[in-house]
């Protein structure tokens, strides 16, 4: 730290004794105070938002929520984990929030101050938050796997992928319903978003075999430029699923796993040797879609979920958003 030291120049003016004072001596008067201008009222200080802005309007936002998917026994421990975890995520959406539980215990009140984008707030606050690191089966089995559930093969479009099949649907529910019947006892298939192609919408999806798991908290997670200068998500695990990660990346050396947010399938990837604590999220993203996962991993997975109830924008009743697919 580099102290500033402030030097205070005092000017010495000898003394003037009497006998060296003028016979007629007119003391100078002194200057008039200056008349101070009128007084202008303060604007308040507005600082600027840490989240993205996409337009120069900025919103209060008030939303109800109600947890649920936990044994009613867990619902006071269930919220209150649920509290840190909305007061991380607030605190980026917006800046000055608000958060009350109550009426009912598993109901919970978020109040947004000066928010940018309601609709991306409603659906942060809301989202699981959870990675997955899943082992997947090879290509091959998983297309065993669809002919033997009954769907034609045929609407399979070629990819080199060793792990992942490329899907021409309209809806991936329709494929999803007919492997439900087919899938042995732990197996998983996730998918892509729909992606655009010139044969129409297309999904890749992967098969998991049931070895994974669930990333608890993620000490850390940021946004980098991969090296085709698309941006990544770069992730720390905490030491208990750090360990939980080495031994998985242990068992399946030379064979693939994939990363999976919030049931959404990023990209598989073959283990070349046993990784501990760090890893990285990459695929169809871009800068903003970036941003809201390692918010999301940064803030911690939601213990139970969350059904928003009400949703007001400036005191006005909304419809409650659809999420993205």
């Amino acid at each position: 730290m580099v102290k500033k030291l402030a030097f205070f120049i005092l000017t010495a003016v000898p003394l003037a004794w009497a006998s060296g004072l003028p016979e007629t001596y007119v003391p100078t008067p002194a200057p008039k105070p200056k008349a101070k201008p009128p007084e202008v009222e303060k604007k308040p200080r507005v600082e600027k938002p840490s989240v993205r802005v996409p337009g120069a309007e900025l919103y209060d936002v008030r939303v109800v929520l109600a947890g649920g998917g936990v044994a009613e026994t867990d619902v006071p421990a269930a919220t209150a984990k649920l509290l840190p975890i909305l007061e991380r995520r607030a605190s980026q959406l917006a800046r000055r929030h608000t958060l009350e539980r109550g009426p009912g215990e598993a109901r919970i009140t978020v109040e947004l101050f000066g928010c940018p984008d309601p609709a991306r707030a409603l659906e942060i606050l809301t989202a699981p938050g959870l990675l997955e690191l899943q082992a997947v089966a090879e290509r091959d089995l998983f297309v065993d796997t669809l002919a033997a559930a009954g769907w034609p093969v045929d609407r399979l479009l070629p990819y080199e992928h060793g792990d992942v099949i490329l899907v021409a649907a309209s809806d991936r529910e329709d494929v999803a319903e007919t492997l439900r019947a087919a899938l042995e006892p732990g197996e998983r298939v996730f998918w892509t978003r729909r992606l655009e192609a010139e044969e129409g919408d297309v999904y890749k999806a992967a098969l998991a075999t049931g070895d994974g798991m669930a990333v608890t908290s993620a000490v850390d997670a940021a946004v980098v430029t991969g090296a085709g200068g698309e941006p990544e998500v770069y992730f720390d695990l905490s030491e208990r699923d750090g360990t939980i990660f080495s031994g998985l990346t242990a068992r399946h050396v030379g064979e693939a796993l994939a990363v999976v947010f919030d049931d959404e399938l990023f990209y598989t990837a073959r283990v070349k040797e046993q990784t501990y604590r760090s890893g990285r999220i990459i695929g169809e993203l871009d800068e903003a879609r970036a941003a809201d996962i390692a918010l999301l991993l940064s803030s911690g997975s939601l213990p139970a979920t969350l059904t928003p109830l009400e949703y007001y924008v400036d005191g006005e009743s909304r419809p409650i958003p659809q999420p993205s697919k």
